[in-house]
């Protein structure tokens, strides 16, 4: 993953000067690198196009994470730095391409994973940590004539209408980040000269992904140490569409080869979802299969909490997290587990969580991209659980009901 490397970065090209076959990209700029979902691009990449030479440039430093082993190799050979990008100086730096050997030489791609992903945070955070900072960091990539900036926004950020959401649907939110999302998608676009495309996933899930459906599978663990059945908050019949970040990664690849060999020009934007059109019942029947204990929801309990304040809100939001983390902090004690960045705490933004209904089939029409997973199973969850346990961040299956039944 050198800047100067061998001859496989150079297409064959023909008679005519234009490149045959699919050329390699050769420089990729992976912003938000450490990220959940960049840290799956970043193997991803590594692995289907080994002889790009890969930057990855993120706030924080690996050793503040947890890592899969799978991945760790990968973020020790790459060029990475750490820098804060909301500052003029540290961006200028990230993007800068000094090789005396490539005068002239310019980024192929910059992949925008710079987003703040916590929920619960102030307004302020969303807006500063998700819009202006993929905003300066489009700016900067415009500035060096990138040839192609991916950003990464969200599909949560569509309107509820009932139906499947196209890209052309209206964006509309009432939570905070995802407001952020929808203005750093408008100040983007309008940036001239930026080839550029915006990726809108619907609710990601995978081994670094610890929301929605990590929180899901927490929860059920919890409920198979306690021997009670499991409630959520959400109507059965609720659409909350899914895609895996392994397939977010490989879009990432897939759109910018894409993008590059056609010859695009502008803005793309394409949804990325899985044809499998998860709703809150098929998870929580997967849920209560891994675990062997009933997944119930009681959603009509907190359309009664809701009824009149947001105060009935808070009450439940506080009453499940008494229920769920002494449980789990015992769980992990009783297991020699002293952190891990999985929890059952609620924030607000859980019970917030609207209808994602998404449809995800332009990319596959116009692009010729293909989904790996095509659906939430059993069997890919068990698969994270099991990553999870590797990593020594999940607890032992052997730890019994009694050593936490005492605290629920």
């Amino acid at each position: 993953m050198s800047l100067s490397s061998d001859s496989t970065l150079n297409p064959t090209l023909n008679k005519d000067g234009i490149a045959v076959g699919k050329p390699t990209l050769r420089r990729v700029l992976i912003l938000g690198g450490l990220s959940p979902d960049g840290r799956e691009a970043l193997v991803h990449l590594t692995t289907h196009s080994p002889s790009t030479y890969i930057r990855v440039v993120d706030k924080l430093h690996p050793g503040q994470l947890s890592i899969p082993s799978r991945q760790e190799a990968i973020i020790r050979g790459c060029d990475y730095h750490q820098a804060n990008l909301l500052d003029a100086v540290a961006r200028k730096a990230a993007f800068s391409l000094n090789d005396p050997e490539e005068q002239g030489a310019v980024w192929d791609a910059v992949w925008n994973f710079e987003a703040e992903e916590r929920l619960g945070l102030v307004p302020q955070v969303y807006t500063r940590w998700v819009e202006e900072v993929s905003v300066r960091c489009a700016e900067e990539a415009a500035a060096v004539s990138t040839r192609l900036f991916l950003h990464v926004s969200t599909a949560m950020a569509y309107e509820e209408s009932g139906k499947e959401n196209t890209e052309v649907a209206p964006l509309s939110s009432t939570m905070p980040w995802v407001q952020a999302h929808i203005r750093a998608e408008e100040s983007i676009r309008r940036i001239p000269n930026l080839p550029l495309v915006i990726v809108r996933p619907s609710i990601t899930y995978g081994t670094d992904d610890t929301k929605f459906i990590a929180h899901l599978l927490v929860c059920g663990r919890i409920y198979q140490a306690l021997g009670e059945p499991m409630y959520t908050f959400h109507p059965h019949s609720r659409q909350v569409n899914t895609v895996h970040t392994m397939d977010l990664a490989a879009a990432s690849l897939h759109l910018s080869q894409w993008y590059l060999d056609k010859g695009a020009t502008g803005c793309k934007v394409y949804n990325l979802s899985d044809p499998g059109r998860t709703t809150i019942e098929k998870l929580n029947d997967l849920v209560g299969n891994i675990f062997g204990i009933c997944v119930k929801s009681q959603s009509w309990i907190m359309t009664k909490a809701m009824e009149f304040t947001r105060s009935g809100l808070e009450n439940a939001m506080d009453e499940a997290n008494e229920k769920h983390l002494g449980p789990w902090s015992k769980l992990l004690e009783e297991s020699g587990v002293q952190h891990s960045p999985l929890t059952p705490y609620l924030d607000p933004e859980y019970f917030d969580v609207y209808e994602v209904a998404v449809d995800g089939q332009a990319i596959v029409r116009e692009t010729g991209f293909q989904y790996q997973y095509p659906a939430v199973t059993e069997k890919v969850l068990k698969s994270l659980v099991e990553e999870w346990s590797s990593m020594g961040i999940w607890p032992k299956a052997d730890v019994r009901a009694s050593q936490v039944s005492r605290l629920a």
